[in-house]
């Protein structure tokens, strides 16, 4: 899935891609549209903190998006000033709308952050059991969000309301 997003991302008109892989999971090469990075976190992140304030600034065409693969693991990679600074660095993106974060990881990992940062009503859920946790909040509690799907199939949740989808893939 996540590959098969990226490569998505990267066909999207005036649209720069930086991702940062903690867990190692990314497959695909950098190239004039993608960034990834799998080891220097604590620079990247600085310098994310330096384009969004030449953003403010300059009011860029260019639509970023920043990936982040374990976003447990960055934070447990980064000194205490820079975690502080990506904690910044996300809630300043919330007023630019040329910025969006995409934050992938088990819910397990990310349950508590989840909760204190992003809006409990929104989000992507992979696969089956959106029924059976309560991290996403989900208003609808209809029998066809407790059956069993197609591994490559999951949920778009909007305003608390799920929807099923196919997601894409490199095959």
């Amino acid at each position: 899935f996540i590959d098969g997003l990226i490569n998505v991302i990267s066909k999207m008109e005036n649209t720069k891609q930086i991702v940062l892989d903690t867990l190692n999971l990314i497959n695909i090469e950098n190239n004039q549209n993608i960034l990834i990075e799998k080891t220097n976190y604590e620079n990247r992140v600085l310098s994310i903190n330096n384009l969004i304030e030449n953003i403010k600034n300059n009011n860029d065409n260019i639509n970023y998006i920043i990936e982040v693969v374990g976003v447990i693991d960055l934070l447990n990679k980064l000194t205490t000033t820079t975690r502080e600074k990506f904690k910044n660095i996300i809630e300043a993106s919330k007023e630019i709308k040329n910025i969006r974060f995409i934050f992938i990881d088990t819910i397990d990992n990310i349950k508590s952050w989840y909760k204190q940062n992003v809006d409990l009503g929104e989000g992507l859920w992979l696969g089956n059991g959106i029924a059976n946790q309560f991290t996403i909040k989900v208003t609808t509690t209809s029998r066809s969000i407790r059956e069993e799907i197609p591994e490559d199939f999951g949920y778009r949740i909007s305003k608390g309301k799920p929807t099923l989808i196919k997601f894409i893939s490199n095959e």
